[in-house]
């Protein structure tokens, strides 16, 4: 089974895939930081944005559809391949799909257990 993606959540990521690739992995961690703590760390993602030169609203909606993107790969208990086919086949570049299937990867049980208390 394929994850598929909306057309704001395509949007979002096409917004991250203007970032540079090195942030990718920080803005990834800062999305599972988030769903797992069940709240937005404002001061960081108003740090980032400053320093990203970007809206804080472009930001933070794309930490929410990156969260998002967890959730439901956890939910559907995608394969890091089939999560990886799905982002490819939506256009996702290789940089954002490699950090979030990486992260993905590495904390699958905590969010399967975040899909299980929700």
């Amino acid at each position: 089974m394929l994850l598929v993606l909306s057309d704001q959540e395509k949007t979002s990521f096409a917004f991250l895939a203007s970032l540079p690739a090195q942030v990718y992995p920080d803005l990834v961690k800062t999305a599972l930081s988030q769903l797992l703590s069940s709240k937005q760390n404002t001061k960081v993602i108003n740090s980032a944005a400053s320093k990203l030169k970007v809206e804080v609203t472009s930001l933070t909606t794309a930490l929410d559809v990156l969260s998002q993107c967890f959730i439901n790969s956890a939910k559907r208990n995608l394969s890091p391949e089939d999560l990886t086919s799905s982002l490819t086949s939506c256009g996702v570049e290789d940089d954002i799909t490699t950090s979030l299937v990486s992260s993905y990867t590495d904390n699958r049980e905590i969010l399967t257990d975040v899909v299980r208390r929700t």
